[in-house]
């Protein structure tokens, strides 16, 4: 069974969470499920939180930058970009970048992260971010809208840092 507490930085074959993509290992089994504290060097050493997971092997959208994940095995520590698979309400974090289908990676669950918002309007009020309905996207509700599933986080710009990718202040637990 997973360590899941937070703790100290695991161990990454690449070094940074935004760009872990191994094939399960030996230590896979041991380490899915742990949530962790990483400074991030690109953002002035402002300390983001991470979860270790692994992308499910088959999958309509493939993981990219700045994509929804949803658990698709609580236990497991598996998740998907597939909405119709999960479901909305089963949100886990957002993919940092291309993982590999079956590797094992990281998602954020915290801090300031670049994310795919397809409906909606982002603004720098702190609007609540939800799972979209489509593959791997996001929603930015309207002022004053109550969130029908469980909240990402909130908008921080009303500026695109490329695309469709806004920067989001996640607050996900992570999944015990």
């Amino acid at each position: 069974m997973a360590n899941v507490n937070f703790q100290q930085t695991p161990y990454l074959q690449s070094g940074l969470p935004q760009t872990e993509n191994r094939p399960p290992d030996g230590y896979s089994g041991g380490q899915l499920g742990i949530r962790f504290t990483f400074n991030d060097p690109a953002d002035s050493q402002v300390g983001k939180r991470y979860q270790l997971i692994q992308a499910d092997s088959v999958m309509d959208v493939v993981p990219y930058a700045g994509a929804v994940a949803y658990w698709l095995h609580n236990s497991g520590y598996l998740v998907t970009t597939d909405v119709s698979l999960a479901g909305r309400g089963n949100v886990a974090g957002v993919l940092l970048h291309a993982l590999d289908l079956g590797n094992v990676g990281c998602i954020q669950i915290g801090g300031r992260c670049d994310t795919d918002i397809d409906t909606g309007t982002p603004d720098a009020t702190g609007l609540i971010v939800i799972p979209s309905a489509a593959d791997g996207k996001a929603t930015a509700l309207a002022a004053a809208s109550a969130a029908t599933y469980p909240p990402l986080g909130v908008t921080v710009s009303a500026t695109p840092t490329s695309g469709t990718l806004y920067p989001v202040e996640l607050q996900r637990p992570g999944r015990e």
